[in-house]
């Protein structure tokens, strides 16, 4: 009999995305394992999500073990089985193999997005001849040239540089492409990588270099399925994808249009909200502004947004305006899924558990 159980509010749950089920399935499985059975109509209401979403959740929780429906009828109750239990099933078992159509499908995906919500920009795939293609675009034709190129952009950093890894493990193309010295971090530079998990989700990542060698404190690393481009972001200023997703031998994109950098410094965020710590029971990061915190903390302790704008001094709109900035840091829909997602970051607990 497959054993069933529920884990305290405020525990942590191991993310689920981590290896290979959607954020969607991750917010089921939560809110399963913390508040008990539920029927996917009931899933749908206190999650704002879509019966649709929710169904496509309970399935792949199915299909891997995690989750069970309790009686035979046309509405079951859904019972989430042990996360311990449920992620040692997920490691012994290959979530995926190597899919370069699937993967193309995502960067061409990034480029509708670009092109859809920056109207009159128009970023292109594949051009065919090096130089400027669009206004603040440059294609670079091979690898070796956008080396020199990102070496460059490098060199004048100050602040940050961000990177989407989506191969499965390093390559050439990863390890030549950053010229990492310890220079580098000694001014400042904070470096963010979101790379591919392990094939089989066992086992952690070896370090990248830099961390195992140099003991960078600036060199934050994360994993994550959801990848959707290869991407180089130095200082929010210049920014590198590749020119043709289904070969980068054809070298890159070199972008410096601001508005098509910020969507795709969206995208990195977006993605590293929901990135995981290669530990084990690693779990999304979150650094919270002092604002954010204090508001937070009083949403919990049971104050409205207009008592808890009193306490802090500043409007209700401004409230809701730092509540719908944290959601869109982490990807969620509602206040039910932040404070789901802020409990398993362990930002906060419910105040019977901090006393």
């Amino acid at each position: 009999m497959t054993s069933v159980t529920t884990v305290p509010i405020g525990a942590a749950v191991p993310s689920l995305a981590r290896w290979g089920l959607s954020i969607d399935a991750d917010l089921v499985f939560r809110t399963l394992t913390t508040f008990g059975p539920r029927s996917a109509r009931t899933l749908a209401s206190e999650l704002g999500l879509s019966r649709g979403r929710v169904d496509d959740g309970l399935t792949q929780l199915y299909e891997c073990g995690a989750a069970i429906p309790l009686g035979d009828g046309r509405a079951p109750q859904w019972q989430s089985r042990p996360p311990d239990e449920v992620v040692q099933s997920l490691r012994a078992r290959r979530l995926r193999a190597p899919n370069p159509t699937a993967a193309v499908r995502r960067h061409r995906a990034v480029f509708d997005l670009l092109n859809a919500r920056l109207s009159g920009v128009g970023v292109p795939l594949n051009p065919a001849l090096a130089g400027t293609v669009a206004d603040g675009v440059r294609y670079l034709p091979s690898r070796e040239t956008t080396r020199r190129r990102l070496a460059h952009a490098m060199l004048n950093e100050r602040h940050e540089h961000l990177v989407i890894n989506n191969e499965e493990s390093d390559t050439a193309d990863t390890t030549n492409v950053l010229p990492f010295d310890e220079s580098r971090y000694r001014r400042g530079v904070t470096f963010r990588i979101i790379g591919q998990p392990p094939l089989d989700g066992d086992m952690v990542q070896p370090a990248p270099e830099p961390e195992r060698v140099l003991r960078i404190p600036s060199y934050l690393f994360r994993e994550s399925l959801d990848t959707p481009l290869k991407l180089f972001v130095c200082d929010r200023r210049t920014a590198f994808v590749p020119a043709d997703p289904g070969d980068v031998e054809r070298g890159y994109l070199e972008i410096t249009q601001p508005e098509v950098i910020q969507t795709l410094i969206d995208v990195f965020e977006s993605r590293w909200a929901y990135a995981v710590d290669p530990g084990p029971l690693g779990v999304p990061a979150i650094a919270l502004t002092q604002r954010e915190h204090d508001l937070v903390n009083l949403l919990a302790l049971g104050h409205t947004d207009v008592t808890a704008a009193q306490e802090l001094l500043i409007s209700a709109r401004s409230v809701t305006n730092t509540l719908r900035t944290l959601m869109d840091r982490l990807g969620v829909d509602n206040r039910f899924q932040l404070g789901l997602a802020l409990g398993a970051m362990r930002v906060t607990a419910p105040p019977s558990l901090t006393d």
